[in-house]
């Protein structure tokens, strides 16, 4: 192996800004969730994200809240400022022949090209003749073939679908849907590490892909082994609520404020220990699950003394992984997220400064930007004028037409 070269390797940190994918050029004709925030990684660690919006109202994100003081207002919505940091917006009609033929003078300029508008909707042998180093990711439903592939599809459709809703909540009651688009945000997280994958191909080939992203078995390969057991000996794994499928007692049960993960995993005597309940030890640890009901309300009597943060901090001492089931409201204060600096501060030109969940993992050399999402249409001068070369009366006609 060669010595390495450490002036150059500074070199190249140094022109990176300290930003590993800051040479990326991005498209993103995605909206919602699934594929901006897929392109929100992207951007955050360097990514030249251009996200094209239709004129008439932009990212249908942007009619969602939360708002601040609860007013409508498109450009004010936490859940499209969250999904869309450090991206650019342009307006562009893509229903139109005219936009048709504007998108194709963006795509030879560009690296990867994000879209979750449904099977059918880009020409993407067209686009990759265009560019053939041009990535492709394409995030659907049902994905690009298969007898569901023109279906109408949604969050909650996936998480039916994909298999999560069959092991959430309790045997005797329905089926569950996880909280928020969960199924849509794994799409996403997959999107874009798929992303990752093909550039390395392409680095090696000089080759582009098209990426074919299903949210319905992005769902289905995170099942917690009960696909894997269904398909090796037949148990079909069936809901438990909040108790583990195999271990117990790992549960959540009531305490004095509020609600603790209960865990005795690690050896049941010293967990009987622990809580102080003789009564426990007069159960066999194979009968531990048979006997769910009677222990959880020996455990619910004990928890009853204790606060979440008293039970919790008492617990880990022991080592014993009990857990706090905190709230949204709890987590901006957590200390452990405060002395990780999870939270950021963002300036926007018309919400002001808000606080906004950071990057979901840390890196040593490289530190993800901290800029806001764009107005709608915020950067139209700057890529139809300063990268295609419009005029300015060219852009004023597009606009006056409706394709800008």
């Amino acid at each position: 192996m060669a010595p390495l070269d450490y002036i150059s390797i500074q070199a190249k940190i140094d022109s990176m800004e300290n930003l590993p994918i800051s040479d990326l050029k991005v498209l993103d004709l995605s909206q919602h969730v699934s594929g901006p925030y897929c392109t929100k990684l992207l951007a955050d660690f360097g990514a030249d994200v251009i996200k094209i919006e239709n004129p008439h109202g932009g990212d249908t994100s942007r009619c969602y809240g939360p708002y601040p003081e609860d007013i409508p207002d498109r450009e004010k919505s936490g859940l499209f400022l969250y999904l869309n940091t450090n991206k650019k917006s342009i307006t562009l009609d893509l229903g139109t022949e005219t936009g048709t033929l504007i998108l194709e003078q963006l795509v030879p300029q560009m690296d990867i090209l994000v879209e979750n508008l449904g099977p059918g909707s880009i020409d993407y042998q067209k686009l990759q003749a265009l560019n053939p180093s041009l990535i492709i990711a394409s995030i659907s439903y049902f994905g690009q073939d298969g007898p569901f592939r023109d279906y109408q599809g949604s969050d909650i459709v996936a998480q039916a679908l994909g298999g999560m809703m069959t092991l959430t909540g309790l045997s005797d009651r329905e089926p569950l849907k996880l909280a928020g688009p969960q199924a849509e945000y794994q799409a996403g997280i997959n999107a874009a590490i798929a992303i990752m994958t093909a550039l390395h191909f392409r680095d090696e080939t000089g080759l582009g892909q098209h990426i074919d992203i299903s949210v319905m078995e992005c769902l289905a390969s995170i099942l917690e082994g009960s696909l894997l057991s269904q398909n090796y000996d037949g148990t079909v794994r069936e809901r438990d609520g909040a108790r583990h499928p195999t271990m117990y007692p790992s549960t959540i049960l009531p305490c004095k404020d509020g609600y603790i993960h209960v865990d005795a995993s690690t050896d049941w005597e010293t967990f009987a220990t622990f809580a102080q309940i003789p009564e426990l030890l007069e159960f066999k640890p194979e009968d531990l699950r048979e006997k769910a009901n009677e222990i959880d309300t020996l455990l619910t009597r004990w928890l009853a003394q204790y606060t979440m943060e008293e039970i919790f901090h008492k617990a880990q001492e022991w080592r014993l992984p009990f857990a706090m089931v905190l709230g949204a409201d709890n987590l901006s204060n957590d200390p452990q997220m405060i002395a990780r600096d999870y939270f950021i501060d963002i300036e926007h030109p018309v919400t002001g400064q808000l606080s906004y969940p950071g990057s979901p993992f840390k890196m040593s050399r490289c530190q993800p930007k901290t800029g806001r999402a764009p107005l709608l249409g915020e950067q139209n001068q700057e890529i139809y004028c300063d990268l295609l070369g419009y005029s300015f009366l060219d852009l004023t006609k597009l606009s006056a037409m409706g394709v800008v």
